[in-house]
C-alpha cells in the first residue's frame, strides 16, 4: 500500500476515510484478514470496503497481473536477460514480492526487487495471515528496511519507507509492479507526472503492469509516453493494462 502527503483540498468521502486511515494513529482503521475467491488471503479495510489485493483472488491477481503479464512477459521478450531490476509501488502485505521471490529461485533469474511503502504493516498484523508460516514469506518481512538484503543468490530485496510523491525512482528499471489502491481512493498516485517519473527511470523495452484499466489511467500513461496494451483482467475483471517504454 502507498499513501501520500496531501494539501487542504476537497476530497470525496471515500478519500477522506482513506486519509484518516493513513495519517492518524489515534483513529487508525483496522486491517482485517479475509479469504478471497481463490482461497488465498489478503487484508481488507472495512471502512473503505477496499482490499490490498483482489477479492476475486489475491494470489491469482498477483500471479496474472504482475508475474505473468509483467515479469514473465519481460523475460520472454528479453531472452538474453539474466537479471531483472524490478520496482514495486506498494509493498503492502508482500504477496507480490513473495511470489516473485519464488519465481526467481525456481527459474534461477537474478532479481533486484526494490519496493516502496509509506506505512509498513507490522509483524503482529502479518501473523494473522496464513502465509506467515512460510519461512520465505517471513524472510521478506524480517528483512531490514533501507538496506539491500540478499535473500538468496537469485533474489535481493530493498524495502524503502517513503512517500511516493516525494520519492525519486531508481534508474534502469526493467519491470514495474504498479499496485496502488484504486484511482478513486488515491488519485494523486495515478497522475501523468508520477507515471512520467517512472517512465524516465525505466530502460527502453521495460514494462509497467497494473490491475486498473480506467480511462484516466490510460490517459495518464499515454501522456507519460508509454505504449499501452489492454489485456484481459484477472479473476473476471474485464481489463488490465501493460505499458511499454519503447
Amino acid at each position: 500500500m502507498i499513501v501520500t502527503n496531501h494539501k487542504d483540498r476537497n476530497f470525496s468521502p471515500v478519500q477522506k476515510l482513506f486519509l484518516n486511515f493513513a495519517t492518524s494513529e489515534a483513529t487508525k482503521m483496522k486491517r482485517t484478514p479475509v479469504c478471497t475467491e481463490d482461497g488465498t488471503y489478503t487484508f481488507k479495510i472495512e471502512e473503505l470496503g477496499e482490499c490490498y489485493h483482489s477479492s476475486r483472488g489475491a494470489r491469482r491477481e498477483a500471479q496474472e497481473v504482475y508475474l505473468q503479464a509483467g515479469l514473465a512477459y519481460y523475460l520472454l521478450h528479453h531472452p538474453q536477460a539474466h537479471s531483472v531490476r524490478l520496482f514495486e509501488m506498494g509493498f503492502g502485505a508482500g504477496l507480490n514480492a513473495w511470489l516473485t521471490y519464488q519465481y526467481a529461485n525456481e527459474h534461477q533469474i537474478v532479481i533486484e526487487y526494490i519496493t516502496v511503502e509509506k506505512y509498513p504493516i507490522d509483524i503482529e498484523e502479518l501473523q494473522t495471515l496464513p502465509y506467515h508460516s512460510d519461512p520465505d514469506f517471513t524472510v521478506l518481512h524480517q528483512a531490514p528496511w533501507e538496506l539491500p538484503q540478499p535473500c538468496t543468490p537469485y533474489f535481493c530485496l530493498l524495502k524503502q519507507q517513503a512517500d511516493m510523491l516525494l520519492y525519486t525512482p531508481p534508474k534502469s528499471i526493467d519491470v514495474v509492479y504498479f499496485d496502488a489502491f484504486a484511482p478513486n481512493i488515491q488519485p494523486d498516485l495515478w497522475s501523468p507526472d508520477l507515471f512520467a517519473a517512472l517512465y524516465r527511470s525505466m530502460r527502453s523495452g521495460a514494462v509497467l503492469v497494473t490491475y486498473s484499466a480506467k480511462g484516466s489511467v490510460k490517459q495518464a500513461l499515454r501522456a507519460a509516453g508509454f505504449t499501452l496494451q489492454r489485456l484481459k483482467g484477472s479473476g473476471g475483471k474485464r481489463h488490465m493494462l501493460r505499458a511499454i517504454k519503447e
